[in-house]
């Protein structure tokens, strides 16, 4: 059952009730893209990781305007979808959640893959990769925490 506060339909419940099948049928949604990255984004992804793995619980990456940080942002979805897992990508504007949701599209994601969150989109949680309006995230943790 959904959290208390949260919208939902019966079209969502199906949704969710066909979650798993996304997983166990790979073709279902579309390959995987594989993403390359300049030298600098690569350097970029690789610091990432070895700060996680130092033990970090949070970091900033950050690069110009036009560095690319969305084709980073893609490319490590690309490789947690390809361990089998999903991705919520937090944009802080209606305008950003479409033109990450273009972006993806535009790397190779099929617009199956991609759910919206915010904006008036109602959550479609079976897609691996969600792409979400930061307060709306904040607003749906918040609901499922009570």
């Amino acid at each position: 059952a959904p959290p208390p506060g949260v919208l939902w339909s019966e079209r969502h419940r199906a949704e969710m009730n066909s979650a798993s099948d996304i997983h166990q049928q790979p073709g279902k949604l579309g390959a995987v893209p594989e993403i390359r990255l300049r030298d600098y984004q690569e350097t970029l992804s690789a610091a990432v990781a070895s700060r996680y793995a130092s033990g970090h619980a949070s970091v900033l990456a950050y690069l110009p305007t036009g560095g690319g940080k969305t084709h980073v942002a893609a490319a490590e979805v690309a490789l947690e979808l390809r361990r089998g897992g999903r991705a919520l990508v937090v944009v802080n504007s209606r305008t950003l959640l479409e033109q990450t949701r273009r972006a993806f599209l535009r790397l190779g994601f099929a617009d199956e893959m991609i759910g919206l969150v915010g904006a008036g989109e109602l959550p479609c949680w079976p897609r691996p990769v969600q792409v979400s309006l930061m307060l709306r995230t904040a607003k749906l943790l918040t609901v499922s925490r009570t």
